[in-house]
């Protein structure tokens, strides 16, 4: 039975492989001459038996010289005209999947002829829309009336200005459906509201049309009801105002929009901005608007859908404009999430702002400080300084150094972005001497009303309980961001001091020494005072170095220097020796003197323990006014150790003593020559 069933078809194969032999002949003369009759192996394609028209197709497909031969028959009127429907569209039907040269002119002649059968004039529609142009335009635009779908898709595929006014004018005239979706897809967006007004329609047939039509225009998939496609309308509406090219009409778009937002006259309009920024597939530029507009437009509910588009992953030009709308209206809810972008040592915009990369970058950092800044983040400088010593792109200097202004009042500390390495690093360390005083006199708070505190709460205790964690990264992370907001954050802090993890007890000494905010410093001092890890200790009296310091009329914070000079006395060599150095930044000139020099004398530890506590010792007295341990200092700036030499150095810098030409880096020779000098100056001013 079933080797009787296979011998019609291998009889049909045979015979249509048998009269390729003769389309040869008819290949070598076509293009010398127009044949009254196609070859047998096309003649095949008519067959009345289904089998044998599809075995006599795949055999066409598999012969060489096929492109020549259906070129030629398609070419040649008569001999085409002489096959049955059914071969005529399968021809047609082959040249859209091959590289046929020169048949868009038969093509074309076979969709304006009325009198041809009209599957085959749709397939020519077809095979137009996939390999046609201009020149096929017109052919198409007639077509447009007897296949709509087919002429119309076609057009679209063309595209262009020829194809988009022929759809306009059937269109204006009253054509089908699927020219308007046509227009849409070729971006003029005026037919939607017809298309969708369709989907109201009491037949089902239309109406699922309707919402095919509409999916294919936009790309979008939704479901075939009204209220869904409305909504994309007015969206649509509003991300082709934003974003069309005429600058001046999108900034006036923008500004009228953000006075409706702030007149509170639209029901939809804040949710429609916000939903044409989280989408990435509406264009850059209407979200771009979008963020705008929602930030000038003081669109509060739309805080959440701004803070997104922040993030590292967005385009860089969302990113920026959603952050100078979150300046102008954020609360406290977006300040940790920013302070956490800032210290993210893999940003994208920040990696392409780099001096030696190309392309476009966007300078979102002093975006999102300028935010923090007005949140009453102070800390939001320490970021602005450390990309104003980096090796940055002017652009990304000019914006920092403006947000670096408005936060000092005007201070620019002659920071020039297109001056040389040494004057620009020059202009930065003058500004983070300014720093280690006058972040607490920046005339910046967080509101004590701010709706985003509780919110802000939660993710503060998030990143102090990070201090705890075993990954160095997530620990350094946290500690950086935690700086910069330590201001609001500060109540949460101090209460971490006493946290039962040590490691976050440490962690939070190390934010608030990076911080120096003074008013930590009577908490750190009492909590120094009942705790028992002498590792924390050391932390706690190294944060108050900084957070304990004296104010410019010599006072410090209350407790300070009682605990400091409690530690100087501690059990543990390592809690002596940096409350030694930390009595130097908080000590008493007249009482503190004495206090260092009989620490020294009763000093009785290992030689190479003594001399480091000596060294401390010796650097406190200087910063209270007292030479006497220099010449512990002296063996500091000449050890073989480059951070013991650079921290002795830096004693000598904050003292106010010259140093005389001392680099840690050089040569041996030289830093012995330029201690020489330092000594004699000291030996001529007492």
């Amino acid at each position: 039975m079933r080797r009787t069933a296979l011998l019609p078809a291998r009889a049909h194969v045979l015979a249509a492989r048998l009269a390729l032999g003769l389309a040869l002949g008819f290949v070598m003369t076509a293009s010398a001459a127009q044949a009254e009759e196609p070859p047998p192996a096309i003649r095949a394609l008519d067959s009345a038996d289904a089998a044998a028209r599809a075995a006599a197709e795949a055999a066409l497909r598999e012969l060489d010289g096929r492109d020549e031969l259906v070129a030629a028959v398609l070419r040649d009127p008569e001999a085409f005209g002489t096959l049955g429907p059914a071969a005529r569209e399968t021809l047609v039907g082959l040249a859209g999947e091959v590289e046929l040269a020169y048949v868009n002119g038969s093509l074309r002649r076979i969709v304006r002829d009325d009198r041809e059968a009209p599957g085959v004039r749709r397939a020519a529609v077809v095979v137009l829309g996939e390999r046609g142009g201009v020149a096929d335009v017109v052919a198409l635009g007639s077509a447009l009336e007897p296949f709509p779908n087919e002429a119309a898709r076609a057009l679209a595929a063309i595209g262009g200005r020829s194809a988009t006014a022929v759809l306009r004018k059937h269109w204006e005239r009253g054509a089908d459906a699927a020219v308007g979706a046509a227009l849409v897809k070729l971006g003029d967006p005026r037919p939607l509201s017809a298309l969708a007004i369709l989907l109201r329609d009491d037949d089902g047939a239309r109406r699922e049309r309707a919402g095919l039509l509409l999916t294919w225009a936009t790309g979008r998939e939704l479901p075939p009801e009204p209220a869904a496609w409305d909504t994309y309308v007015r969206r649509r509406g509003l991300a082709d105002q934003l974003g069309q090219e005429d600058l001046e009409r999108a900034q006036n778009a923008v500004q009228e929009l953000a006075g409706v937002l702030r007149s509170r006259s639209s029901a939809n309009l804040e949710s429609d901005l916000a939903a044409v920024l989280a989408d990435a597939s509406w264009p850059l530029y209407a979200r771009n608007g979008a963020a705008l507009t929602l930030g000038l437009g003081d669109a509060r509910g739309a805080q959440d859908v701004l803070l997104a588009a922040t993030r590292n992953l967005e385009e860089g030009s969302v990113r920026l404009y959603a952050a100078e709308a979150l300046a102008r209206m954020g609360d406290l809810s977006v300040a940790v999430p920013f302070a956490d972008m800032l210290v993210h040592d893999e940003d994208r915009d920040r990696i392409k702002a780099r001096r030696r990369s190309t392309g476009e970058f966007f300078p979102v950092d002093p975006g999102l400080a300028r935010a923090l800044l007005r949140l009453g983040c102070r800390g939001a400088v320490e970021p602005m300084l450390e990309l104003l010593a980096g090796d940055y792109r002017t652009r990304m200097h000019r914006d920092t150094l403006r947000c670096l202004r408005e936060a000092t009042g005007g201070e620019d500390f002659g920071f020039e972005p297109d001056a040389a390495m040494e004057d620009r690093r020059a202009a930065v360390a003058r500004a983070r001497a300014w720093w280690a005083q006058g972040r607490e006199k920046m005339v910046l708070a967080a509101r004590a009303d701010d709706p985003g505190r509780s919110v802000f709460r939660k993710q503060v205790d998030e990143r102090i309980a990070k201090l705890g964690a075993f990954k160095f990264l997530h620990q350094l992370r946290a500690k950086k961001a935690l700086i910069i907001v330590a201001e609001p954050a500060l109540p949460q802090l101090l209460a971490a001091l006493s946290d039962e993890d040590l490691h976050v007890r440490m962690g939070v000494a190390e934010v608030l020494r990076g911080a120096g905010l003074r008013t930590a410093g009577p908490a750190l001092a009492a909590r120094l005072r009942v705790e028992e890890s002498p590792v924390a200790r050391s932390k706690f009296v190294w944060a108050l170095e900084r957070c304990g310091r004296r104010d410019d009329s010599g006072q410090v914070p209350p407790g300070v220097r009682d605990a400091v000079r409690r530690a100087l006395g501690d059990e543990e060599l390592e809690v002596r020796i940096v409350a030694a150095r930390t009595l130097g930044a908080v000590g008493d000139p007249a009482a503190d003197v004495v206090v260092l020099r009989a620490a020294r004398e009763n000093a009785a530890q290992p030689q190479e323990n003594v001399q480091a506590f000596r060294a401390a010792t010796a650097g406190a007295l200087l910063l209270l006014g007292d030479d006497e341990g220099f010449d512990d200092l002296a063996v500091e700036l000449l050890c073989d150790d480059v951070a013991r030499r650079a921290d002795a150095a830096d004693v000598l810098r904050r003292a106010g003593v010259a140093l005389e030409g001392y680099d840690p880096d050089d040569a041996e020779e030289r830093r012995a020559a330029a201690v020489t000098r330092v000594r004699r100056v000291l030996e001529g001013e007492r």
